[in-house]
């Protein structure tokens, strides 16, 4: 059985993201035609993206359509829109809920090496070793109020997870799986624990990447 857990207590009321990806579309008109069609009854497609200064339009960005998908042009949908109905239908499979208030504070493979007896022929016992690899995860849960600590970045919390706040009191768990799936972004804590490289580098300027035709009457001195 499946175990999902997430930091948040609640869904967030903001949105990081607000649309669909093609490929994601892709998957879920294959694997599930019943949760494809709600996506498609509840986002829309939005011909254009607009930018005002005021009340003025100062520019406006046309997606260009996909030629290697059905899917070109992207399904708006917000990201807490997305969240509800993923865990609406997770939760309608009966595999269990989303438990919100838990994270993440350390994680590692354990392999251990067992003899396992085997019988053969003519009643011989022949002992040999096998391997047994697992996932063993620590998390934990504040008793009163919710995980995120003085100081912490609201949109992308710590990467070192395991300072704690003095006055919280926490509820810890050690949690054995065959298998963890991380989805904690791109300050990822699991990846960090298990020293996962992630080659590359952080620019030092923010920028937005976009693919598209853009009209407008601003200056284009500054922009490349």
């Amino acid at each position: 059985m499946a175990r999902i857990i997430e930091r948040d207590l609640t869904p967030s009321p903001d949105s990081r993201a607000v649309s669909l990806h093609a490929r994601t579309l892709e998957i879920f008109k294959l694997t599930d035609p019943q949760l494809y069609e709600r996506f498609k009854t509840e986002s829309w497609i939005s011909p254009s993206m607009q930018f005002y200064y005021g009340s003025k339009l100062t520019a406006e960005i046309r997606p260009r359509k996909a030629k290697d998908s059905e899917f070109g042009i992207p399904w708006m949908l917000e990201q807490n829109s997305t969240v509800k109905i993923l865990t609406e239908e997770y939760e309608k499979l009966g595999l269990g809920r989303v438990e919100r208030g838990w994270e993440l504070v350390d994680t590692r493979v354990v392999e251990q090496e067992q003899e396992q007896e085997q019988e053969h022929a003519a009643d011989v016992t022949i002992k040999e070793e096998a391997k047994t690899t697992w996932v063993e995860t620590t998390i934990r849960r504040a008793i009163v109020g919710t995980n995120k600590r003085k100081g912490e970045s609201i949109v992308l919390g710590t990467v070192d997870m395991a300072d704690e706040d003095e006055d919280k009191q926490y509820e810890i768990k050690v949690v054995r799986s065959e298998y963890l799936i991380a989805s904690d972004g791109g300050r990822s804590t699991v990846r960090h624990r298990l020293n996962i490289p992630f080659p590359g580098r952080t620019r030092d300027y923010n920028l937005i990447l976009f693919d598209g035709h853009v009209e407008t009457d601003l200056s284009t001195t500054n922009v490349s």
